[in-house]
């Protein structure tokens, strides 16, 4: 049996088995040609800078990994202490059949296995307003995987964060990025500087729009139009734990035409093997508008009148403890994600390197599965493809 062949029928089983993958589909990425010698800087520890530096360490390849926060993962993050199963606090779905894990790891000594279950809620209720409104026919239509007991998180920690542990600065920012010279020279807040003869920027796309970090000489206009012409939407998660299930599979809060579809409040631990029940709000894009500015208490209340009036008040009579995961308000991130049609506008200007110097990574800079946690660090991949075959100036 072939190798995907395997691992597609282990996934239906719920179990996702990391075979060795030496030559496997999955980009090329394993028998690069290499044609620069030199130090590279990744600026940010996400999905995508994680992955890059986990290629960087197996071409042997000088390297460090700057972030501007007190924690790496970007927006792929878990939360240990609210339920009895791990919980992904941003990024949760796989987005892809489950041997995509195997593929981005490449590793003759992976020999393990990641449980997955097939999401695909039985139960789902549109709030019209004024009544709850049965779309149970959607089990039919829809359904894609998650972790069951584990998080996007851990399958970082376990095989990408050990290649960069070493190399990882948190809590360090990067102000400027100077690269008039022969090398690049990059400022940091503290007033220190970092030498590199390349650097991969994997930040978040919102921070570049802000002019958080600063570029000596500037970035050429197809570069800085191309960052600047494409949205990142607003975005949270809320996290309720509640004495009982009153509630459906996946409940949409609004209209698919409102932008229903991303503002639903789901069963967080559904299929996950918890005892807990957890009700956990996702909603990105307009609908987020109406949470994203207000204190955490606020929003929950505002969470908890919703779904009192669709429940008949069950959601406060039955509320144990709340959390509140505000993507737009995190310092470093600033947002979501690029979203919809505009995810793909000048995505090849986006993702094109500045004078073989400066690389570019990330969900926003994703030329396929854009979003996606897979597609994040293929974009990772792909960055560092393109700098090891550009041979030094």
């Amino acid at each position: 049996m072939k190798r995907r062949s395997f691992l597609k029928g282990a996934a239906g089983a719920g179990l996702v088995s990391l075979l060795p993958t030496v030559g496997c589909a999955g980009g090329g990425w394993w028998d690069l040609p290499v044609n620069f010698q030199g130090r590279v800087v990744i600026i940010g520890a996400g999905a995508a800078g994680l992955a890059a530096g986990y290629l960087l360490d197996r071409y042997g390849i000088d390297y460090t990994i700057l972030e501007a926060s007190p924690r790496w993962g970007g927006r792929v993050q878990r939360m240990d202490d609210f339920v009895d199963v791990p919980i992904d606090l941003g990024a949760e779905w796989i987005h892809d059949d489950p041997s995509v894990l195997a593929d981005l790891i490449d590793d003759t000594s992976a020999n393990a296995s990641l449980d997955v279950i097939r999401y695909a809620p039985q139960t789902t209720s549109l709030w019209t307003g004024s009544r709850l409104q049965s779309m149970d026919g959607l089990r039919h239509l829809y359904g894609e995987y998650k972790f069951k007991r584990s998080t996007w998180h851990s399958y970082l920690e376990d095989w990408f964060l050990p290649a960069s542990a070493d190399r990882l600065q948190l809590n360090t920012p990067v102000l400027a990025i100077d690269s008039s010279g022969s090398g690049v020279t990059v400022h940091l807040e503290d007033g220190s500087t970092e030498q590199a003869d390349r650097v991969i920027l994997a930040v978040p796309l919102k921070i570049l729009q802000l002019g958080r970090i600063a570029f000596t000489p500037e970035l050429p206009d197809w570069k800085q139009q191309a960052i600047d012409g494409r949205e990142v939407v607003d975005g949270l998660k809320v996290f309720l734990e509640m004495e009982s299930k009153f509630y459906p599979d996946l409940t949409l809060l609004s209209r698919i035409a409102d932008g229903g579809a991303d503002h639903a409040a789901m069963d967080g631990v559904f299929r996950k093997g918890s005892t807990k029940n957890l009700l956990s709000l996702f909603c990105v894009g307009r609908q987020a508008a109406q949470y994203v500015d207000l204190e955490d208490q606020a929003i929950v209340e505002l969470l908890l009148g919703k779904l009192d009036t669709a429940f008949n008040g069950a959601a406060s009579r039955n509320l144990l403890q709340a959390r509140v995961q505000n993507w737009s308000q995190e310092p470093w991130i600033q947002g979501a994600y690029v979203y919809g049609v505009d995810a793909f506008r000048n995505i090849e200007e986006l993702a094109a390197s500045v004078d073989d110097r400066l690389y570019w990574a990330g969900g926003a800079f994703a030329t396929e599965n854009t979003i996606a946690v897979h597609g994040a660090m293929r974009s990772g991949y792909a960055a560092v493809a393109e700098l090891l075959a550009t041979p030094n100036a």
